[in-house]
């Protein structure tokens, strides 16, 4: 069977040739495939080779303008191209895992070996690009059969102990197809949870699967799963799902809206030790919705997703910067600035409440406040 290469097929058969000029076997493989099969377009590929795959990265970076950055002892390359396109080039290799959640040992392996390290058989299927059998299918673990039963199946029992970043994996692809894993499959997730593996994964390995979900296009039936297989607790004990994430364009509003249905907002955020920039980020709109009070500052866009998904019954001019300040204050007659802190921030909640909406009915709520509520001295 041969797999035709939607969109890049000028590209692969110029990178097969490449290839065979350099006497090494090359092929496309993995989620590209399987997302090809689908009829799926896709702007991430992944090209395998038994030997060194210096030569093609050389190519595209020659050919097509590309930048190109080496990483990992095995030579695996990460090529982007001006138009958006990544291709990700790594040599064939198997792991072995000295214990639950460990990074793995590696070492340079045949193709079959390559593939059957992969988290699930859909994403074990490789085509070639050489030009001799360019599109040419090699799928040792049936991995189109089961695309076309819709069902997620590991390779082998140890898995998930192995990796226990392929339960949440299994949600995502769950989530993102309408995939369910097979008999055997569930089993060794519901095992997997039920001996706490995905707690022997470090914070950021959580974090970053957490990200991946939260990057899909409609999350909710991801989270669906994660609650069902018990894998909820080991990202936060309190993590659930929020309507608004489906609205949600960015993945900073997605998170801050799950810290926010999460409740416990600060523990939720501290415990997946974010860069101070996202986390500083999320606790503005955050603040603003716990304390009731409309924020400081102008929103940036993700703050203003988060407060519009948040909290929809406030109007635009609640969820706004605030439009009390010292300045306001001063203009409206008040001379005591030791009170201008607690005034502000009263009209913050005044303004969250709906009671004004711009600088005019700011300073006619201001000057209807009762006397004794006034600053002293005035």
């Amino acid at each position: 069977m041969k797999l035709p290469f939607p969109r890049y097929g000028e590209l692969l058969a110029r990178a097969g040739e490449a290839a065979r000029d350099a006497g090494i076997k090359a092929w496309v493989v993995g989620g590209c495939v399987r997302d090809w099969r689908l009829g799926k377009d896709t702007k991430d590929l992944d090209i395998i080779s038994e030997s060194d795959c210096a030569p093609l990265a050389d190519f595209f970076v020659k050919s097509h303008g590309a930048a190109a950055e080496k990483f990992g002892r095995f030579g695996t390359y990460r090529v982007q191209f001006p138009d958006g396109l990544a291709i990700d080039l790594a040599r064939t290799r198997k792991e072995i895992y000295t214990r639950p959640a460990a990074l793995p040992d590696v070492s340079p392996a045949p193709i079959e070996e390559d593939l059957y390290r992969r988290d699930f058989t859909v994403n074990t299927a490789a085509a070639s690009i050489l030009p001799e059998n360019f599109g040419e299918l090699y799928d040792p673990f049936n991995a189109f059969a089961d695309i076309e039963k819709g069902v997620l199946r590991v390779l082998h029992e140890k898995s998930f102990s192995d990796d226990p970043t392929r339960l949440y994996r299994a949600c995502r692809f769950g989530g993102r197809f309408g995939w369910l894993p097979d008999e055997k499959t569930t089993a060794l997730i519901l095992s997997a949870a039920e001996n706490n593996y995905p707690a022997l994964l470090s914070r950021e390995r959580l974090r970053r699967e957490l990200f991946c979900i939260l990057s899909e296009k409609n999350p909710k039936a991801a989270f669906a799963l994660i609650a069902r297989w018990k894998l909820d607790a080991f990202i936060h004990k309190n993590l659930r799902w929020h309507d608004g994430m489906a609205q949600a364009q960015s993945l900073t509003a997605r998170l801050g809206l799950t810290a926010f249905a999460a409740g416990q907002w600060q523990d939720f955020l501290a415990s997946l030790n974010l860069e101070r920039k996202t986390a500083v980020e999320l606790r503005i709109p955050l603040s603003a919705l716990q304390n009731g009070l409309s924020p400081e500052h102008e929103p940036t866009p993700a703050q203003a997703e988060i407060l519009l998904l948040a909290a929809p019954e406030r109007t635009a001019a609640a969820r706004a910067r605030r439009i009390v300040t010292a300045g306001v204050l001063r203009e409206a007659g008040f001379t005591e600035p030791k009170d201008f802190s607690a005034l502000c921030e009263r009209a913050a909640a005044a303004q969250w409440n709906g009671q004004f909406a711009d600088r005019a009915s700011a300073l006619l709520w201001l000057k209807k406040l009762p006397a004794r509520q006034m600053p002293r001295g005035l």
